[in-house]
Order: structure tokens, then sequence, then C-alpha cells
């Protein structure tokens, strides 16, 4: 059966594309923080430039739906830049693809004006290519960044999750996680008022001044708990940080020192497969 599979999907990739590109279709108009008026759209470049890329089957479809029901996307697949070639990686540990990957990326654009960003790719294996173009996007003054697969592939051997790059300092990780580094991201931020911060048996909880809403990290269980709306929307799904949970490290690191704060949000960094980010449904 997967043989008969495999034979179908070669000699007929642009019905598959298709297929899939109207199922990532449905996935952004149930999830719609992934992809807004006036996105940015893009797959992973290849190694050889004049090789075709597979994603395309799947990206030039979507743009097409998109932009038929409303959406104005723009595809800037061609301004992303493989400095070098990496090979083959497929019996490569996660480890060893962060290594290869880290820093091959460039964009051929001069600012990106903080607009959202969707990287499509058929399947993510160790996500190393998404967070180096990640990476690359940022350093363009790119918005929010999401990243939408087909599939996904698991390494064997549990012991390489979370393997990313170490030794960040604290507000490289409090980037990775949030939008800090946007003036108007840090006026937000700075309204949020943090009360009865509290750090017990590994669990961090805190109350807000003049708002109801929750927010309780568990270590233990390793997950995050919050219900403000712009969590339940934009954030909780891709695993980012909003305002109050941005604000909430900011303010441990004031109270506790830095060291501790890069700890407590490194933690989850390293283990950020195992985390889980949760709300409750929202009316």
């Amino acid at each position: 059966m997967i043989l008969i599979i495999k034979g179908f999907v070669k000699k007929n990739k642009q019905i598959v594309g298709e297929y899939l590109a109207n199922g990532m279709f449905r996935i952004i108009e149930e999830n719609p923080f992934l992809c807004e008026d006036d996105t940015l759209m893009l797959i992973p470049p290849k190694d050889n430039p004049e090789e075709k890329n597979q994603c395309e089957y799947i990206l030039n479809p979507l743009i097409e739906i998109l932009n038929t029901n409303g959406y104005r996307i723009t595809n800037i697949s061609r301004k992303i830049i493989r400095k070098e070639q990496i090979g083959e990686s497929k019996e490569k540990s996660r480890n060893a693809r962060y290594n290869d990957i880290h820093n091959i990326h460039e964009v051929d654009l001069n600012n990106l004006n903080q607009k959202k960003v969707l990287l499509i790719d058929d399947v993510s294996t160790t996500n190393a290519t998404a967070w180096d173009i990640s990476r690359a996007l940022k350093e363009k003054n790119a918005g929010e960044v999401n990243v939408l697969t087909a599939g996904r592939t698991l390494l064997s051997g549990f012991e390489e999750r979370g393997d990313f790059p170490q030794n960040k300092s604290f507000i490289e990780l409090i980037s990775y996680f949030s939008n800090i580094e946007n003036f108007l991201e840090i006026k937000k931020i700075n309204k949020v008022n943090i009360i009865d911060l509290q750090i017990e048996n590994n669990n961090i909880s805190c109350a807000f001044k003049n708002r109801s809403y929750k927010l309780n990290i568990d270590y233990n269980n390793k997950t995050i708990f919050h219900d403000c709306y712009n969590f339940f929307q934009r954030r909780y799904m891709n695993k980012s940080f909003c305002k109050h949970i941005t604000k909430l490290f900011l303010s441990i690191k004031d109270k506790f020192g830095e060291d501790f704060a890069r700890d407590k949000i490194n933690d989850i960094y390293n283990n950020l497969l195992d985390w889980e980010f949760q709300c409750p449904p929202l009316d």
C-alpha cells in the first residue's frame, strides 16, 4: 500500500499539491492568526536554486485559493537565499541539522515592516530550516512568523528532542518567544501590571491589576495556561508569548535576577516539544 501511495504521489504531484493546498486553506480558515490580509508567504529554498522545489506544488495553488477568497498574499520565496549547500540530512541527528543550517539563510529585502509571514513546507523533521529562516526574516524586521507543514517526521531516539542551540541570553530567549523587539509591542508590555507573583514547587503564577486573567506555568507537567484573548487567538497554537507572559518573565528578571529568569525560559526553550500551551475555549 505504501509503495502504491508513493507511486501515485510521484506521478501526480500537481493533484496531490492541490489536495494539500485545500487542506491547508481549511486550517488557515480555522486558525486566522496564521494568515491575515497582506501576509508574506514562502517555501524553504533548495540547495540548488535551479532544482524544482516540490513545495511549489503546494504553495502555488494555496496562494491562488487564498487570493480568490479575499486575502492579499505576496510570495517572497525567491527572496530567501541559501548561502551554502548542506547536502542530504535525513540520517543526521537534530543537533547536527541545527549546526549545519545555522546562519545559512538570508533575506534579499531591506525591511519587512513587521508584516506577518507564513512559511509553507511539505515535511518537517527537526524544524531546523524553519528556525533559521525565521531568524533571517526577523533580522529584516518581519512580524510574526508561522510555519504550516503538510507532514511531520519523528526522529528515532527521544534523547534528541529539544536539542536546540544552547547558551542563549535572556534577551535572545524572550525575543524567540515574543515580539519584544517591536517598539509598539514594548509599549503594550509596559502597560501590563503584574500582581501577586508567586514561585513555589516548580510552579509560577500571577494575577494582573484590573484584569481577571489567569496565568500559570507548571514546570513539573510542562504546561503554560493563560486565558487572554490574544493568547487564544494568536499565540498558544504556535507556542509563543503574549504580552502578559512576556511581562511575567521580565518581572521575574527584575525580582529574582537575570540568570534565574533565563534558566526558567531556557527550560521551556530546550524542551519545547514537550511543553503544552493551553487556554480555555473563549466565546
